[in-house]
């Protein structure tokens, strides 16, 4: 089984959670997620801990996978999105951060590039293992 890790760089009074998604020892694409908020549903990004994903798929979302186990939690995601707005307590993945509407509001830029090489990893797997931590620092 694969084990992948999303590093997240908490600093104080952000109203988002930036992340690096990273795969041996790799950083290979940028995160996205909701400030922390008490793990609340649909306003919060999930607790650090270790998860398992398995492959999911709808309408909205095809060929993406879901985080399991979320305490209080369900349906929590990994897919492309581009804007803060659009999360709604999952993970947009991505190639960088970027204001792309302007509005003082980190976005995140080139979803679909950053989303296919998450994919090209997983590809073939029927589960991985997601380990999200907090970084101090930009450190990989």
């Amino acid at each position: 089984m694969k084990i992948l890790s999303i590093r997240r760089f908490v600093p104080e009074n952000l109203t988002y959670t930036p992340g690096i998604f990273i795969y041996e020892r790799q950083p290979f694409a940028v995160t996205l997620e909701l400030p922390y908020k008490n793990n609340a549903r649909g306003i919060s990004c999930i607790n650090t801990g270790e998860y398992r994903c398995l492959p999911y798929s709808s309408k909205k979302y095809p060929n993406t996978w879901q985080i399991m186990d979320v305490k209080g939690r369900d349906l929590i995601l990994l897919h492309k999105a581009n804007y803060l707005i659009d999360i709604k307590g999952c993970v947009a993945v991505g190639e960088k951060f970027t204001d792309i509407n302007k509005d003082g509001v980190m976005d995140i830029g080139e979803s679909n590039e950053g989303f296919n090489e998450f994919l090209s990893i997983v590809k073939g797997e029927s589960e991985f293992k997601l380990i999200i931590e907090r970084a101090g620092a930009w450190e990989v």
